[in-house]
């Protein structure tokens, strides 16, 4: 598979002996079936490790993914109505 279109940012989570990681892929473009090319992509990505993916509920936008690996092992906060 050739993945050279897609594009990734990630991100480290958790501090000391919490682990994760936040990955946003875009790719697929030109692809016939940009879904089925992204399913392959994050599959591709995350091999044999335990992971959580967001997809746009409505695949208005089938060319990103949301990955999120360790997110059980994560400490949250109370919400607290924080803000962006």
């Amino acid at each position: 598979m050739n993945i050279s279109d897609v594009k990734i940012f990630e991100h480290n989570l958790g501090t000391g002996n919490v682990t994760g990681k936040i990955a946003i892929l875009f790719g697929g473009l030109s692809a016939s079936n940009p879904k089925s090319y992204m399913d392959k992509v994050v599959n591709e990505y995350v091999g044999n490790n335990p992971y959580t993916q967001f997809i746009d509920i409505h695949l208005d936008n089938p060319w990103l993914r949301v990955v999120i690996s360790g997110i059980n092992e994560l400490n949250f906060d109370d919400f607290k109505k924080q803000r962006l």
